[in-house]
């Protein structure tokens, strides 16, 4: 009996929960559009801090993809070590931003937080197992990357000014879907 992966398999085992409650909850339409003058200084103080966590993120997940491709020495690749700098860089500006936290920014707050300790762990995962490339080794990367990934998607919808891009809702996925589409004539 082949073991499930979470990298491959969307109906692979739940792992433990380790963000917000309700990771799985759907994210609300409408974001606060008034904001005091603390709250606004927040913001733009932790705005590269949510840029850098987005950026190793997608750094991280774009490693994987590589090993998954089968490129060698994925786990040796310098994208690696720019993810965890930026990671580090991030959580250096989260911390300096809790000195002055206003209260309307700690629910946000605690999601960077979140992401950032998720996204540590996937990176040191990363560094330690991707060589080794089986079905545990990503499990062990793949779990707290998504989870990082949720929790800036949380945090975007807390506040204004910080936007995570959704692929499925761009232009092209419309275009994609042409008259001539095989998936489509099936249905």
């Amino acid at each position: 009996m082949r073991r499930s992966n979470l990298l491959t398999d969307s109906d692979g085992p739940r792992p433990l929960e380790l963000s917000c409650d309700g990771a799985d909850a759907a994210l609300p339409d409408l974001l606060p559009t008034a904001l005091d003058d603390t709250t606004a200084a927040y913001v733009c103080a932790i705005q590269p801090a949510f840029d850098l966590l987005r950026q190793a993120t997608g750094q991280l997940a774009g490693i994987l993809v590589l090993n998954v491709a089968g490129a060698r020495n994925a786990g040796a690749h310098p994208m690696l070590d720019l993810a965890c700098a930026a990671e580090a860089e991030a959580r250096d500006l989260i911390f300096a931003a809790s000195a002055s936290l206003p209260p309307r920014a700690a629910r946000y707050h605690h999601h960077m937080l979140s992401a950032s300790r998720l996204l540590m762990i996937a990176l040191t995962s990363a560094k330690r197992d991707l060589h080794r490339g089986n079905d545990r080794a990503l499990d062990t990367i793949i779990v707290p990357l998504r989870r990082a990934y949720r929790e800036l998607q949380h945090g975007a919808f807390v506040l204004p000014g910080f936007e995570i891009v959704a692929l499925s809702q761009g232009c092209c996925v419309e275009h994609a879907r042409s008259p001539w589409d095989v998936n489509e004539a099936i249905r």
